[in-house]
């Protein structure tokens, strides 16, 4: 579920200036961005600050390269990142990363959420630039991902906390998770890279979980880290490969799923359950409208929306609780 947020700032991508890509935000503040109706193709839409932040449905696309960092880079952030239903695709761009984020240091809270998402084509290499589908570029509270699809030339999961910089990853969890390997000028790339020796390891929770592998370049040993005969390495039985040294509950399997089609995301998606705002207010996206519900003791309902556009509302039924 999305984070709870608080009287949130509301950014309309279809109405930002036309080199608009950054935005920063206070330490307290919640954002929800509500999705362009075309393909974003800025080389990244960025967050600098701010609480809970949330981004449900569109379509990223970035047609020029300026910078390596993710096409969705979530920085310095106080609260949750919640991302879902998001298309990322890098056919037309060069190496760079799908998805970045990092918390503020000091901040008592810092956590990541990625669902029904499709990150995919992404490219890099060992000799040049490492892009991966997600990469924190900083501490990170908790890790979650359920329900993505990856697809990459290079790397995919790249979540080494690069304990040398003195960053940390507290815990990870991944749900209905698949990564898979497209050909590149590198045969073997790391589609979930986990931890190096003699770093802090940290807690991972492993549930349908896919990974694919190449003729004579078997799973174990060339696409996941740490791999097969390391100090508490992977180890393989069947499909199924696992880190028994390393307090990784579950396994990930050797194959493909198919869990996000790209017609399952990006524009037009919906979601089904609310995102909860102040008072108990909370809404739902639909395909071309939002809907509201209210559980509140107070003022019910106060609809905004800035700019020039109309606001029709429709089909509202008032209960009193007691």
């Amino acid at each position: 579920m999305p984070p709870v947020l608080s009287n949130p700032t509301v950014i309309d991508l279809n109405k930002v200036a036309a080199d608009k890509k950054v935005w920063t935000f206070g330490a307290t503040e919640d954002v929800v961005f509500l999705p362009k109706s075309t393909p974003w193709t800025h080389d990244r839409l960025q967050t600098i600050g701010g609480r809970n932040i949330v981004l449900i449905g569109g379509k990223f696309v970035p047609k020029y390269f300026s910078s390596a960092v993710g096409t969705l880079n979530f920085t310095r952030n106080y609260g949750t990142v919640y991302i879902e239903g998001v298309h990322v695709d890098h056919a037309g761009v060069g190496s760079k990363d799908g998805v970045g984020y990092f918390h503020e240091p000091g901040a008592s809270s810092g956590n990541f959420i990625m669902q029904n998402c499709r990150i995919e084509n992404i490219s890099g290499s060992q000799s040049g630039t490492h892009g991966d589908c997600f990469q924190p570029q900083g501490s990170v509270k908790n890790l979650g991902f359920y329900n993505v699809t990856a697809t990459t030339h290079y790397q995919a999961f790249m979540l080494e906390p690069r304990n040398q910089l003195g960053y940390s990853i507290g815990t990870i969890t991944m749900e209905r998770v698949e990564a898979a390997k497209l050909p590149g000028p590198d045969r073997q790339s790391w589609l979930y890279y986990f931890t190096e020796p003699g770093t802090p390891i940290f807690p991972i929770t492993f549930k349908d979980v896919y990974v694919t592998e190449a003729p004579g370049l078997p799973a174990e040993s060339n696409f996941v880290y740490p791999r097969k005969g390391m100090p508490a390495g992977a180890v393989r039985n069947g499909d199924r490969i696992a880190w028994p040294q390393q307090p990784y509950n579950g396994y990930i399997t050797v194959g493909r799923r198919g869990f996000v089609k790209p017609e399952q995301c990006g524009i037009g998606y919906a979601r089904d359950e609310p995102v909860i705002c102040r008072e108990g207010i909370s809404f739902v996206k639909g395909a071309n409208a939002y809907e509201f519900t209210a559980i509140s003791d107070k003022t019910c309902f106060e609809l905004f929306r800035t700019g020039s556009t109309n606001v029709t509302v429709k089909d509202i039924v008032l209960q009193n609780g007691g």
